[in-house]
This record gives structure tokens, C-alpha cells and sequence, in this order.
């Protein structure tokens, strides 16, 4: 695409930035700020607002020294005519007015930046919207300036939302030998140790909702079930309605919606109305996150209850449908453990390799032992006829190799022993449990730096140390192949 033809891609929001910084006599952060906050104002709708142009100056400003950015004259020389071309490649009318704005803005004062920064935000929309339909790198470099801060939660293939031609692209890649790091640059999608592809969705503009902001949430909607019941009373004026059909018609919409408030307002449904601590809510309630919600409609139906005494040390857990975010959660990050209980839930629809607890993992240890024990016995057994002379060679091998496998599966056994004489290290070493808290370390960066970082760096655990059941089995099928 057009808008990429730098030496690197990076090079484009670096030339962006200092096109805008050009000639400016202030503060860095003064002139900065456009496209952080074009892109950021363009996603979540701040766009043509002085809001939207104070969040961008913040950004922007947070986003340069991450980079440690250092002008290119080259890269910003070639800015504008860059944007024009782009535009025109995209079939977008060109807006001169906007173009010529890059150039001044930073010689004008503040009020007449400010407007110019939303004149701009508004011209390029439909070039970041196209952008953003077309996917590839060019979106997700877009996608990573505007969203900022945020968690990631690891998807797989039956999320809503799970980018296909992304995943397909991956998979060729992978047959290509191309690096893994490098396959997670180009398409947002890594293979977890478990042999999963993964993906990552957006967590910045998730939300825990405590139990007074769900006591709030409850209490509006009581209010606006009490405003519709004012407006659908009879007429009690004595006067006869002209159009009586017309009006029972116009009020079919806030009758349904009056039965909905109804319905949500019901003690029975896990709505607003029950206790955090005693009953638990609807997820919604109590963790805003809306592309979560979109990538696994199933998870709105996870209760979540808050401030439960828990276990000593315990922040949360996640079993069969029930999210527990203990006192010790809520006085942390609860919207940090909420995230990570999350990522349990996605593991149980996608059939990631799970977590569990200490004593989840000193039974993986003791059947490990078991197996052990099973396959020394079949190694014996086969050492015996390895020099055997009387033996064809054809047989001796057959020998052999059933030795040699036999002893890869117990290797591959010995990280699950660790649990019969460290539960506690054996509990954080399990695949799931590492992954989720991949999710938690992974809060702090931005769009661009999670791309330049991949996930697997963030899973604490050393890949031999890992752990890695299978759901519903005790240990994968080809364990002992």
C-alpha cells in the first residue's frame, strides 16, 4: 500500500510525528499529538472533539519516548505527498485544505491547533476505516497507535471474531519456515506450546464494575423502568385518543422494552439486582468488555462474584461457568484477576490447555509417576532383545526404536513430577496458568509495542519447564506414542 512505502513501517507514524513537529517552538507534546489522536479519536469515536485532540497530545507524547524517536528529515519530507497519494489510492476525494493544515498547524496557536487537529481527524477517517478493512500490517500498526494501553486475552479459531485470512496466512508462513517472531509481525498469530493458533483481542477499554457501581447500574435502570411506566399510563384525561391503532403501535416498542427492564430486574436471572458477595452477577455486570463478549457470547452467561474470603493468597478462579474474585482480588488489580479468570474461560470453549491449582497438579504428578513406572518396565523389556544375535536385524530394530519412544515419553513426562514435591511451583509451571499470567504482564503496552513483542517472551515459564494437559485428558494422546 501506498502509505507503507518507507524503508519500515515504523517509519510512517515517526514521519507523521515529526511533519506535525516541524518548526514547533513549544513543548514536544504541544505538536505531537495529531496522529496518536487521529487514530485513537477515529476508534472510539472522540474524533472532531477538543477531548479527542487533548487525549491525542497524551499519546502521541507516550508513544514517541517508548520509541525513543529521533527525527528523519527524509521520512517527513515525504510525508504529505505520501497522504495525498494515499488517499487517491483509496478512492478518497483529496482534501487539500487538511493536507496543507499538517504543514501550519504547528505554527499556529493553540486554538487554531486544536481546530485544525479535528479538521484533520475527520479527513483521514475514511482512510483509516478503509485501512482497517483491508487487515494485514498496515491495519494492525494503525490498530496499535489508536488503541494504546491494554491486557490481551488469547483467543483461538472459535472466537466470533477470529481473523481467518490472518490464521491462513500464518499457517503458510509457518510451512515456509518463516520464524515464528516474524509470523506473529506479519498476521497476529502465534501457535501456543500446545500446538494452538492464537490470536490476541483488545482489553483496553474493559472495565471492572465493583459492587457499588453494579448497585448504580441497577438503580438506573430502575429509574428508566419507572420513566416508561409514566409514559405508557391510559389516557386518564376523560378525552377519547384520535388514533387509538397508532397509538398502541408507537407503544409496542416501550412495552417490549419495559418487559425487558423487567426481565433483568428479576431477583432470578444473576441481574443487578443480586449480591456481588453472596449471589454473584452476570459478567456484563461485572466486567465491561465488550469485544470479549463478541469474540464468546457464551462468556455474558459467566456469574461472577466478588469479595469472597478465598484462600490465603488467593486473587480468584474460574470453574464451570463461575468467576470468584476474592477480598484479596479486589484490594489488588480486580480487573487485572478478572482478566485472567477470562482466559480460563476461553480455554475451556477452545481446548487450550488448562490451569488449575495445587492440588490439580500434585495429581498430575502422581499419575505421571504411574506412567513412569509403566513405561521403565516397557523399556526393560525391549532392552533385553536390542543385542539379541538370535534376533533378525529387522526385529532388534523394532526393539530399538520401541525403547528409543519409549524413553522420549518418559522425558516428556518429567515436568509433570514436579508436582509431588513442589504443588505450589508445579500449579504456576501448567500452560494455562502461565498463559493468563501472560495475559496480566502484557497490560502495560501499546498496540505497537505488543507487536514488536512476541507473546510467547511473556510466558514466564521455560518452555521445558511447561506443564501442558489436555482438558478433559490427563495428558495429550501423544504423550506416549
Amino acid at each position: 500500500m501506498p502509505i507503507f512505502n518507507f524503508r519500515n513501517p515504523i517509519e510512517y507514524p515517526l514521519g507523521l510525528l515529526e511533519t506535525l513537529a516541524a518548526g514547533a517552538s513549544g513543548a514536544a507534546g504541544n505538536v505531537v499529538g495529531v496522529p496518536a489522536g487521529l487514530l485513537k479519536a477515529v476508534r472510539s469515536g472522540e474524533y472532531g472533539t477538543p477531548r479527542g485532540v487533548q487525549t491525542a497530545q497524551a499519546e502521541a507524547k507516550r508513544i514517541a519516548e517508548a520509541m525513543t524517536y529521533q527525527p528523519r528529515t527524509e521520512a517527513a519530507g515525504q510525508l504529505t505527498g505520501l497522504l495525498s497519494d494515499a488517499l487517491t489510492a483509496s478512492k478518497i476525494p483529496p482534501v487539500l485544505p487538511e493536507a496543507q493544515a499538517l504543514g501550519a498547524m504547528a505554527l499556529q496557536p493553540q486554538q487554531a491547533y486544536v481546530a485544525q487537529g479535528m479538521n484533520v481527524e475527520k479527513a483521514l477517517e475514511p482512510f483509516v476505516a478503509k485501512t482497517m478493512e483491508r487487515g494485514g500490517l498496515p491495519a494492525h500498526l494503525l490498530e496499535g497507535m489508536a488503541q494504546g494501553s491494554r491486557s490481551q486475552i488469547f483467543i483461538g479459531p472459535e472466537a466470533k471474531t477470529w481473523r481467518k485470512t490472518d490464521a491462513f496466512k500464518a499457517a503458510q508462513l509457518e510451512k515456509q519456515k518463516v520464524a515464528p517472531e516474524e509470523i506473529w509481525r506479519q498476521t497476529g498469530t502465534f501457535r501456543g506450546p500446545d500446538g494452538f493458533w492464537r490470536q490476541e483481542i483488545d482489553d483496553s477499554t474493559s472495565k471492572f464494575v465493583d459492587a457499588e457501581g453494579i448497585a448504580a447500574k441497577a438503580q438506573a435502570l430502575r429509574d428508566e423502568r419507572a420513566a416508561l411506566k409514566e409514559t405508557l399510563k391510559q389516557n386518564r384525561s376523560g378525552q377519547q385518543d384520535l388514533f387509538p391503532k397508532q397509538l398502541t403501535e408507537a407503544r409496542k416498542p416501550l412495552r417490549a422494552r419495559e418487559q425487558a427492564l423487567n426481565q433483568e430486574l428479576n431477583v432470578d436471572t444473576y441481574g443487578p439486582t443480586m449480591s456481588p458477595e453472596y449471589r454473584g452477577n452476570l459478567a456484563p455486570y461485572a466486567f465491561e468488555h465488550s469485544a470479549l463478549y463478541e469474540a464468546y457470547p457464551e462468556l455474558r452467561n459467566v456469574v461472577v462474584k466478588q469479595g469472597t474470603q478465598g484462600s490465603p493468597g488467593l486473587h480468584g478462579s474460574y470453574g464451570r461457568g463461575k468467576l470468584d474474585v476474592t477480598r484479596l482480588g479486589l484490594k489488588n488489580d480486580p480487573r487485572s484477576t478478572t482478566a485472567h479468570e477470562m482466559q480460563h474461560a476461553v480455554q475451556d470453549i477452545e481446548g487450550f490447555s488448562p490451569g488449575g491449582n495445587q492440588q490439580y497438579a500434585y495429581g498430575l504428578a502422581q499419575e505421571a509417576w504411574n506412567k513412569i513406572g509403566a513405561l521403565n518396565d516397557a523399556m526393560s523389556h525391549n532392552y533385553k532383545y536390542l543385542s539379541d544375535a538370535s534376533l533378525p536385524a529387522a526385529d532388534r530394530q523394532r526393539y530399538r526404536t520401541a525403547y528409543e519412544n519409549a524413553m522420549a515419553s518418559r522425558e516428556k513426562l518429567v515436568p509433570f513430577t514436579l508436582g509431588s514435591t513442589d504443588p505450589y511451583q508445579a500449579y504456576r509451571n501448567l500452560l494455562g496458568e502461565t498463559e493468563a499470567r501472560a495475559v496480566q504482564s502484557r497490560l502495560g503496552l501499546s498496540g505497537l509495542q505488543r507487536r514488536e513483542r512476541f507473546p510467547l517472551l511473556d510466558y514466564e515459564t521455560k518452555p521445558g519447564d511447561l506443564i501442558i494437559p489436555q482438558h478433559e485428558d490427563l495428558f495429550r494422546p501423544s504423550l506416549l506414542d
